[in-house]
C-alpha cells in the first residue's frame, strides 16, 4: 500500500511538473522604456523594438517584424536575468506597450513578475465610486453578514445590486471621484441650503437675520495613498449623505402681550461616516448602514440604506490591444515551430524544482516573532539603556530573501533560489515540492501578523423589560455572548424583539472612526428683548479739533418697538458611534477597544410655557428643550467575531414608554479581517 501511495505522489508531482513545462501563449503589459525608446545591449549595441506592421501588411513583413521584435525582447529579458528556453518566441507592440510570449509556464512566471514590476513604476491614480443603495432592512442586514469577516465586500454589493432590476432596491445616491496618491479630493451634489442662525425682529415685523450655509445632499471626501507595491492603499475618507429632505419648522422664542414671537428653524436628516481603511486596488468596501428618515414615513418603514465605495488603482496606460498576440498565434509557427516536448533540464540541475510567486508586504520576511510587550497599534518598546549611541559605528549585514528563509531552517539545494522584489512585493521561489511547502508554512505564519483591519457592528434592540433583563443576567459572567445574540435574532424573526438601529464601520487599528445617523436638530439657545431709543444731543466746546467735545444736554425723543433676538445651535439626534481599536500583537484575535455609543430613543421635545396673565407676576417665557438619550463610553477587550452586550436602559420621553414596559439594549461585535483577497 505504501508503494502505491508513493507511486501516486510521484505521478502527481510529474504531472504538475509537466504542466509547468507546457507551452502556451500569454500577453503582458510591459511598459519598458528600453524596448519603447531603445537600449544599449552589451553584445549587439543599440537595440529598439520595431513598430507594429500595418493592418494590411503582407505576410513577409509580419514575419520579419516578429523576428526583429523577438531579437530585441530576448536581449532585454536576458539583461533582466530571464533566460528563455529554446522554442520561446515573443512579439512586442511599442505603441500599446504589450508583449505576447510563447514559452513554458515556468518562464511565464518570471516574465509576469518582471511585467508587474515595470508596470508598477508608471504613474497611477485612484478612481473611486460611491454608491448608496436602499433596500428592505432584512436584505441589507444579510448583506452586512457577508461583509463582516471579509476584506472585500463585493459580494454584499452584488447581492443588493441584483435587487435593483426587480424594483426591490434603488440607488439613493452615486458619486464618482478620481485623484492622485496623497491628494485630498471632494465630490458633492445636492441642494445648497441657507438657514437662519441669528434673527432680530420687532413688532412692526422688521427683521434682520444672519444665515449659515449647508448642503443637503451627498458629499465624499477622501485622501488615498498608494503603497510601494502598487496594489495596496491607505484611504482616509468621510462620507455624508442626507437621507431625507430638510424639515422646516417654527419655534416660539418669546411673547409680547397676547402675541407670540417665532423663529424659523430647519432640521437635516443626515448620516456621516469618518474612518481610515487599508485596502487593495479593485476592492469594494461597505462604509455604513442607516435608516432613512424624513419625507414619507410609510415609504421609509422597514428600509435601510448601505453605502459602498469601490476604489481602483489605475495605471497610466493605453487600452489593451491584443493584436500583437493575434500576430504571434497566426504567424509564430512560420517563424519558429513550437517544440513538441518540454525543454530539457540543464546538465547537473536537480530534478523536481518548481517555481512559485508570493505577494508579500515589504517587512513580512524580516518580521520578528510576536513580542508580548508590543501592541499592533505601534506602541514602542521601552528604551534600552545599554543600546549603542546613535553616533556609534555599527556593522550592517544585508540579508537576501534566500538568507532569511535559510535562517528559518528551509533547505535550498543546488539550482534553487529565492528573490524578493520590494517594488512589487513579490517573492519568487524556486525549490523542491517538500521545501516549497516549508516556505508556504513560514509565509502563512508571518501573514498572521500582517496588515489587518477592524470591522465593527453595533445593534440597538428593543423588547419587553423581562426579556432585556434576562439577557443582562444571562451574560453577566460571560465574555462570549453569541448564544444571547442568536436568541435575539430568533426573537426578532418571531416579532418578540425588534432591531431599532444597526451600524457598520471599518477602520484601521489605532485610528478613531465615527458614524452618525439621524437628524441634525437645530434649536434655540438664546433669546433676548431690547428697546432701541432715538435721542438728540447738543455739544459745547470742542472748537479746537484736537480737544474732545463736552456733552451738556441729551433729550430723549421717543423709542421704537422692542426687538426680539434669538440664536441657535445644532445637535445630532439619532445614533452616534465612535471607536478606536488596537489589535493585540501577541494575540491578533483580541482587540483593545475604546468606544462610545449614543442613542436617542425619542425625538427632542420642546415646551414653551407663556407667562401668567396679569400685572402682579412677571415671568419670562419658559422654554425647555429635552433630549432623550442613552450613552455608553468605555474601554474593554473584545474577541474577534464574538458579539458582546454592552448596555441596557429604560427609555422615556414618548407615550409608548410610559409604565416602563419596554427596555432597550446594545450589542457590539468587532472582526479582525486580514487585508487580502
Amino acid at each position: 500500500m505504501k508503494r502505491l501511495l508513493l507511486a501516486a505522489v510521484l505521478v502527481s508531482t510529474l504531472n504538475a511538473q509537466e504542466g509547468k513545462n507546457a507551452w502556451s501563449i500569454k500577453t503582458y503589459r510591459l511598459p519598458d522604456p528600453g524596448l519603447v525608446g531603445g537600449f544599449i545591449s552589451s553584445e549587439h549595441g543599440q537595440l529598439k523594438a520595431p513598430p507594429m506592421p500595418a493592418a494590411d501588411a503582407k505576410e513577409e513583413a509580419i514575419i520579419e517584424f516578429v523576428k526583429k521584435s523577438h531579437f530585441a525582447v530576448r536581449d532585454r529579458l536576458t539583461a533582466e536575468g530571464i533566460t528563455l528556453p529554446p522554442g520561446t518566441l515573443t512579439a512586442f507592440d511599442p505603441a500599446n506597450k504589450t508583449v505576447a510570449v510563447r514559452t513554458t509556464q515556468d518562464t511565464h512566471d518570471r516574465i509576469s513578475a518582471l511585467a508587474t514590476r515595470v508596470e508598477r513604476e508608471l504613474s497611477k491614480f485612484v478612481v473611486c465610486h460611491l454608491e448608496i443603495i436602499e433596500a428592505d432592512a432584512a436584505e441589507v442586514r444579510t448583506a452586512v453578514t457577508k461583509a463582516m469577516t471579509k476584506a472585500d465586500h463585493r459580494d454584499a454589493w452584488e447581492a443588493l445590486d441584483a435587487l435593483i432590476p426587480a424594483n426591490k432596491a434603488r440607488v439613493a445616491a452615486s458619486l464618482r471621484l478620481e485623484t492622485k496618491s496623497g491628494a485630498r479630493a471632494t465630490a458633492e451634489g445636492g441642494e445648497q441650503r441657507l438657514y437662519n442662525s441669528e434673527m432680530t425682529l420687532d413688532e412692526s415685523k422688521r427683521s434682520s437675520t444672519a444665515n449659515e450655509e449647508r448642503r443637503a445632499g451627498t458629499r465624499l471626501e477622501l485622501e488615498p495613498v498608494i503603497g510601494p507595491d502598487g496594489r495596496t492603499m491607505e484611504m482616509n475618507l468621510s462620507v455624508e449623505h442626507h437621507h431625507g429632505p430638510p424639515l422646516d419648522r417654527w419655534d416660539t422664542i418669546n411673547v409680547s402681550g397676547e402675541k407670540t414671537v417665532e423663529s424659523p428653524l430647519v432640521d437635516f436628516h443626515v448620516a456621516r461616516v469618518t474612518t481610515g481603511l487599508t485596502m487593495l486596488g479593485g476592492m469594494t468596501k461597505l462604509l455604513g448602514i442607516w435608516r432613512p428618515e424624513g419625507g414619507d414615513a410609510a415609504q421609509n418603514a422597514g428600509k435601510l440604506q448601505a453605502a459602498f465605495l469601490t476604489a481602483n488603482i489605475v495605471t497610466l496606460l493605453p487600452a489593451l490591444d491584443t493584436r500583437v498576440e493575434e500576430i504571434l498565434r497566426t504567424h509564430g509557427e512560420k517563424v519558429e515551430k513550437t517544440p513538441s516536448a518540454p525543454p530539457a533540464a540543464p546538465a547537473g540541475a536537480p530534478k523536481g524544482i518548481i517555481t512559485r510567486t508570493f505577494h508579500l508586504p515589504p517587512d513580512i520576511l524580516t518580521m520578528d516573532d510576536p513580542n508580548p510587550s508590543m501592541a499592533a497599534g505601534g506602541a514602542a518598546l521601552l528604551a534600552d539603556p545599554f543600546a549603542a549611541a546613535p553616533a556609534e559605528a555599527k556593522l550592517m549585514v544585508r540579508m537576501t530573501a534566500m538568507d532569511i528563509l535559510k535562517s528559518k531552517g528551509i533547505p535550498f539545494p543546488e539550482g534553487s533560489s529565492a528573490t524578493y522584489t520590494a517594488s512589487t512585493g513579490e517573492l519568487l521561489v524556486r525549490n523542491t515540492q517538500p521545501n516549497m511547502q516549508l516556505v508556504e508554512a513560514f509565509i502563512a505564519s508571518r501573514k498572521q501578523h500582517a496588515a489587518r483591519t477592524l470591522v465593527t457592528t453595533v445593534h440597538v434592540i428593543e423588547g419587553d423589560a423581562a426579556t432585556i433583563r434576562k439577557l443582562s443576567h444571562d451574560t453577566a459572567a460571560l465574555s462570549d455572548h453569541s448564544a444571547a445574540w442568536k436568541g435575539v435574532e430568533q426573537a426578532v424573526s418571531e416579532g418578540r424583539l425588534k432591531i431599532l438601529r444597526s451600524t457598520f464601520t471599518e477602520g484601521k487599528g489605532g485610528l478613531r472612526s465615527s458614524f452618525v445617523s439621524g437628524v441634525e436638530h437645530v434649536y434655540t439657545t438664546e433669546t433676548s428683548v431690547s428697546s432701541v431709543e432715538s435721542s438728540h444731543s447738543s455739544n459745547t466746546g470742542g472748537d479746537d479739533k484736537n480737544k474732545p467735545a463736552n456733552v451738556s444736554n441729551v433729550t430723549i425723543q421717543g423709542s421704537t418697538p422692542p426687538n426680539f433676538t434669538s440664536a441657535v445651535e445644532m445637535r445630532e439626534v439619532g445614533i452616534k458611534v465612535e471607536h478606536e481599536g488596537v489589535i493585540d500583537y501577541a494575540d491578533p484575535s483580541a482587540v483593545e477597544m475604546n468606544f462610545s455609543v449614543e442613542h436617542h430613543y425619542a425625538p427632542p421635545s420642546t415646551t414653551a410655557q407663556p407667562p401668567p396673565a396679569g400685572d402682579k407676576t412677571i415671568r419670562p417665557l419658559d422654554r425647555r428643550v429635552k433630549f432623550h438619550q442613552a450613552q455608553i463610553t468605555t474601554g474593554t477587550t473584545l474577541a474577534s467575531g464574538l458579539p458582546r452586550l454592552i448596555g441596557i436602559w429604560r427609555p422615556e420621553g414618548a407615550p409608548e414608554f410610559e409604565g416602563g414596559g419596554k427596555w432597550q439594549a446594545a450589542f457590539i461585535r468587532v472582526d479582525v479581517v486580514p487585508v487580502e483577497r
